[in-house]
């Protein structure tokens, strides 16, 4: 077995909604997904104001599940809470999204 057979493995692994994801309602559309709420810190070349977030969230799906990959300050809709787009990353087909939540 590849290496790049093995990743998409676990990746099928990681998205089964009976092991670790869940379905979510993103946009509108149903997606096989794991969003968890964490603080993280921005990397790359990130605005040195965007700082570490308080109420962060990561948002981790297959790269084919969203039509429209996130971007930078868009917003998304997550089983009826809003997002805002911090930065999004694609790896061997898993999408990996930064978001922060947007208060009422």
């Amino acid at each position: 077995m590849t290496l790049a057979t093995q990743i998409q493995q676990d990746i099928r692994t990681f998205l089964n909604v009976d092991e670790f994801a869940k379905t979510r309602t993103i946009n509108g559309a149903a997606v096989a997904c794991v969003l968890s709420k964490d603080e993280f810190l921005p990397e790359g070349d990130m605005p040195a104001n965007m700082g570490i977030y308080n109420n962060a969230w990561t948002l981790e799906c297959a790269t084919a599940a969203l039509p429209i990959r996130p971007r930078p300050g868009r917003k998304m809709l997550i089983d009826g809470m809003e997002f805002h787009v911090v930065d999004s990353r694609d790896t061997d087909g898993m999408l990996q999204v930064n978001l922060t939540e947007v208060s009422v």
